[in-house]
């Protein structure tokens, strides 16, 4: 789904359903431990996660939106959400409960137009977007590396 530019100029923002397990253009999506810039003890969050939509702005990524990920449990059936295997072979389900938003760290807030869209993403304003960065609700990575 497009969102559309303010004053209909060719669309710069768009927002993507992804639907998938870390992946973005068919490339296993991982942040690695020196891209993360939120505090450490928050990194497994996003070792692996289910990534729903993305928005971004031209090449750049600007937010995921997603979900953690935890083990599968006995009483898990495959409606729950989505099964996969990780590396270790292992089979591992969205946890609807905890839902995961990472900003990029230097695209998140770029402009007022890249603000703008980002709280239609978010559905949120500013103001609550930075609260929830502070307190570890959204990580901040480089996701443009």
């Amino acid at each position: 789904m497009k969102v559309s530019n303010i004053n209909n100029r060719p669309n710069q923002f768009l927002i993507t359903d992804i639907n998938d397990i870390s992946w973005f253009k068919n490339f296993p999506f991982k942040i690695k431990e020196n891209d993360f810039k939120s505090p450490l003890e928050e990194y497994s969050r996003v070792q692996q996660y289910y990534i729903e939509s993305i928005f971004q702005s031209y090449q750049s990524l600007i937010a995921i939106k997603g979900y953690e990920l935890r083990e599968m449990q006995n009483s898990d059936t495959f409606e729950d959400g989505i099964y996969c295997l990780r590396d270790d072979w292992d089979l591992w389900v969205k946890d609807l409960n905890k839902p995961l938003i990472i900003l990029d760290y230097n695209h998140w807030d770029y402009s007022t137009t890249t603000g703008r869209y980002r709280n239609i993403f978010l559905n949120e304003n500013k103001k609550l977007t930075e609260t929830k960065i502070k307190n570890n609700t959204y990580l901040l990575a480089n996701l443009n590396q």
